[in-house]
């Protein structure tokens, strides 16, 4: 670019002497008639659009230099990056596998999770008689199941272990499309008052 602007200024003299100027006079005439090579330059690189680009490693370089100079503060910057693409990460994995992925489910979007409401507490779970009064009397739902989840005492061999499990009435795997990949579902008669200690193991588990 230089180059190219010196042969235009170069150019241009050349047309003065032609046209009767000495050759100091005529330069200076080039000059001024041309302006300033740098400002023109600048102008060409804002148009051809790479002046960002040198902006961009301006600052970085700027920025090094500075960060060097504090390495407290570049420690905290550091670690406060850290924190927020952690958490940042964190909360969209969340969201990601909560609101924009659909349920591992077969035929998702026909599930729906309701309960009980209170003017006082809103959005409470249902109680048992309102569930065994819903699945006698409902006719809108294929299936229909109540659950509630807690962690658990796992006791027999060696220390015990803290888990968490669903307890869960007939009828819920069918209600998530879902059977078991071994054994048997729950049944009927699983329900009844000293034959409830059935359970259905998960793959983790």
């Amino acid at each position: 670019m230089a180059e190219e602007m010196g042969l235009h200024l170069e150019v241009r003299t050349e047309e003065n002497i032609a046209a009767g100027m000495p050759a100091d006079e005529a330069r200076h005439a080039a000059q001024r008639e041309f302006g300033g090579i740098e400002q023109i330059k600048e102008a060409a690189r804002d148009q051809h659009g790479f002046a960002w680009l040198e902006n961009f490693t301006q600052d970085v370089r700027f920025g090094t230099r500075m960060l060097r100079k504090q390495p407290g503060f570049t420690a905290v910057a550091v670690l406060t990056l850290a924190l927020g693409l952690g958490a940042t990460t964190a909360i969209f994995s969340v969201v990601d596998s909560v609101l924009l992925r659909p349920l591992a489910y077969p035929r998702a979007d026909e599930l729906l999770v309701f309960g009980e409401n209170s003017p006082k507490v809103p959005q409470v779970a249902a109680s048992p008689g309102a569930y065994l009064a819903w699945r006698r009397q409902s006719a809108s739902f294929t299936h229909l199941a109540a659950w509630n989840f807690g962690p658990y005492n796992l006791t027999g061999e060696g220390e015990p272990r803290r888990v968490f499990a669903q307890r869960v009435t007939v009828g819920y795997f069918g209600t998530i499309g879902l059977t078991p990949e071994v054994g048997r579902d729950f049944q009927a008669a699983d329900e009844s008052a000293g034959q409830d200690n059935v359970v259905i193991l998960s793959h983790s588990l």
